[in-house]
């Protein structure tokens, strides 16, 4: 007797057992397979209950009323049922991670491109922004540039005028009063400037090749006066640039024409 109510207890216990083992990582394929045999253990430990209760009706009166008092084994069906709840329940848990995952990625992108382009725009903004700094100074360099061009130009002109009212000054004071016509060693004298221009006086043969230059630069004006030249004949080529000889001396007589020739500025 002792020994069928162990086994008994047994069956009762390994149908429990089977009931209350249920792996919650376990795929919906495994968990039915689990289901099963879960079933099937129960009802061996029936039929052993059963086959002691034909020998022992006592035993069976208390193994019914403690299945009883326990709900009774679930079915196959119920079994199943509460599987397939289990799966759907993983798989819902699993796609919701899924989802999640699925979100934190767009997310994690999303910053990345929003991110990229704040670089891109400041790195625009750098650039237009050295772009106009260079401009600036350029233009700046340019500023200071013309003005210091248009100072010298200034210097340059100032220092042309008081050279030639200078020059002009010196005419008046030294040039001599021109001789009548038919004075006896009268020289005509014809200058002609680089543009053209024709200038004609009477002198001495004692005058000094000086009073020609005095002459062309009260004639000529500040453009000539301010101008360094020097008085040339072409037909023979002489130049006259000793201001302290006489015209006699520099073989100028009668009449004469000679050109007066610009003498550019190495600087």
């Amino acid at each position: 007797d002792s020994e069928a109510e162990l086994t008994g207890s047994s069956a009762r216990t390994g149908g429990r057992r089977g009931q209350e083992f249920q792996p919650t990582d376990m795929s919906e394929a495994a968990m039915i397979q689990q289901a099963i045999r879960n079933s099937q253990a129960d009802r061996r430990g029936a039929e052993r209950g059963s086959l002691l209760s034909d020998e022992d009706p006592t035993l069976m009166a208390a193994i019914a009323a403690s299945v009883s008092s326990n709900g009774g084994s679930p079915s196959d069906d119920e079994l199943l049922a509460q599987a397939m709840r289990r799966a759907k329940n993983e798989e819902a848990s699993r796609e919701a991670a899924r989802l999640r995952e699925e979100q934190e990625r767009e997310y994690q992108e999303s910053l990345r491109i929003d991110q990229q382009r704040e670089l891109e725009k400041a790195l625009r903004k750098k650039e237009e922004e050295e772009a106009e700094r260079r401009a600036a100074e350029e233009a700046e360099g340019l500023r200071r540039k013309a003005e210091e061009e248009a100072a010298e130009a200034a210097k340059a002109e100032e220092a042309r005028k008081r050279r030639a009212q200078e020059a002009m000054d010196e005419a008046r004071e030294k040039l001599g009063p021109e001789p009548a016509k038919g004075e006896a060693g009268r020289v005509e004298v014809m200058i002609r400037t680089p543009g053209g221009r024709r200038f004609k006086r009477g002198f001495l043969g004692s005058d000094l090749v000086a009073q020609l230059y005095h002459f062309a630069n009260l004639e000529g004006g500040e453009d000539i006066a301010s101008s360094s030249y020097r008085l040339v004949s072409s037909m023979p080529r002489n130049v006259y640039e000793d201001r302290e000889s006489t015209l006699e001396a520099a073989g100028l007589k009668g009449q004469s024409a000679l050109l007066m020739e610009v003498i550019e500025d190495d600087n």
